[in-house]
């Protein structure tokens, strides 16, 4: 190996580390602890060597084509649009379980997801660890071969558009691995709240906790389906040369990472002690909660959040009315961030006298008229 190798191998290196540490902080946050920081970057570290187990599968297929699952595809008698978009979803469910694993492995071993916002933090991490090893793979293996403009262009693409890519898929499919974390009082929530007649809800505890698992294996299979679904389309606009619908995917898919970052539901604490209402009877507790799954679902979030307000005086640890309120918060904010933009198209006074009751029999009153003039 001579000098030349070795400084094409260093500058590879650093060009592919220079966007995953812009976007890592873009992502990271204020006042991160050391002891935080020392776990991201373990997290990196980990979703760098997950591309190794992406490219062992590479080796064997290439070792061993008998277990080629492209050349097993290439000789059905399909379409080729089709053999391509088959192609995609194999490849982005070899990478998006690539990841997972980087989350499961951080939650198990250290215990550091205890909430929805952690997920999707250790999520983005191992995602961006993920792709800069591959820009590695794509610098060193095709950029050295080109004209420089050609490799200025390379690198700004993968370093905004494939990068952002990976941490959007994985940052969602990690909202959904923080929630299965909350697998009981999720599924609680649920349960009372689509329930009508209170003496059909009473559940066992070990019903319970089979509807709790339910739920978190439902939600990790949702997010993973979520997660290659949009990487496999990524892969598949690439290919067929529709830029313009890889840029509006990657966009809408940041705008609703950042939503799904900011909410208040996602910075909710994991609880593993059982709480209980205190100085209030099971049957009570369950027509509160029955009334507040109510309100939610009508949208009456104002009620709903000063009712748990109250209700968190008594028992300030319930994780269920704690997620009620985070939930009726966000949706509250959504409401209001909506009319506030409805109000900037939409007359004040027009909104302040529109009565819609008058309007329909104005409406019918036309009709009738237009009947009677014919």
């Amino acid at each position: 190996m001579n000098f030349l190798t070795i400084l094409q191998g260093a500058l590879v290196v650093i060009l592919a580390l220079i966007p995953a540490i812009v976007w890592f902080k873009l992502w990271k946050g204020r006042n991160v602890s050391n002891l935080a920081k020392k776990y991201m970057l373990l997290a990196f570290g980990l979703g760098a060597l997950s591309v190794f187990p992406v490219f062992l599968v590479h080796y064997i297929w290439q070792t061993f084509p008998q277990t080629d699952v492209i050349n097993m595809i290439a000789r059905f008698e399909i379409p080729q649009k089709e053999k391509i978009i088959i192609l995609f979803i194999i490849v982005a469910i070899i990478e998006e379980i690539a990841k997972f694993l980087v989350i499961l492995f951080i939650d198990k071993s250290k215990n550091l997801v205890n909430s929805i916002h952690d997920a999707i933090k250790y999520g983005i991490v191992a995602a961006l660890g993920f792709a800069f090893a591959e820009n590695i793979y794509y610098f060193y293996n095709v950029g050295l071969n080109i004209e420089i403009y050609q490799f200025l262009a390379l690198f700004a693409f993968r370093s905004v558009i494939t990068v952002c890519g990976h941490l959007v898929f994985s940052g969602i499919f990690g909202n959904f691995y923080g929630m299965s974390k909350f697998a009981k009082s999720f599924a609680t929530q649920k349960y009372w709240g689509n329930m009508k007649k209170l003496d059909k809800r009473a559940l066992s505890d070990e019903e319970l906790e089979k509807k709790a698992e339910l739920f978190k294996r439902l939600t990790i299979a949702k997010g993973l389906f979520f997660a290659v679904t949009l990487h496999a389309l990524f892969n598949l606009f690439l290919e067929l040369g529709m830029i313009s619908k890889v840029l509006w995917l990657i966009t809408v898919g940041l705008i609703f990472l950042v939503y799904l970052y900011k909410r208040r539901s996602g910075y909710l604490e994991l609880l593993y002690k059982r709480s209980k209402f205190s100085h209030m009877q099971d049957r009570d507790k369950d027509v509160v909660l029955e009334l507040l799954g109510t309100w939610y679902r009508e949208g009456k979030y104002i009620e709903v959040i000063k009712t748990c307000k109250r209700l968190l005086k008594r028992d300030p640890t319930n994780p269920v009315v704690r997620l009620f309120l985070s939930k009726a918060v966000d949706s509250q904010r959504f409401v209001d961030a909506y009319s506030a933009i409805r109000r900037l198209f939409v007359r004040k006074n027009y909104l302040e006298d529109f009565d819609i009751d008058e309007w329909v029999s104005e409406e019918e009153e036309k009709k009738e008229e237009h009947l009677e003039q014919q």
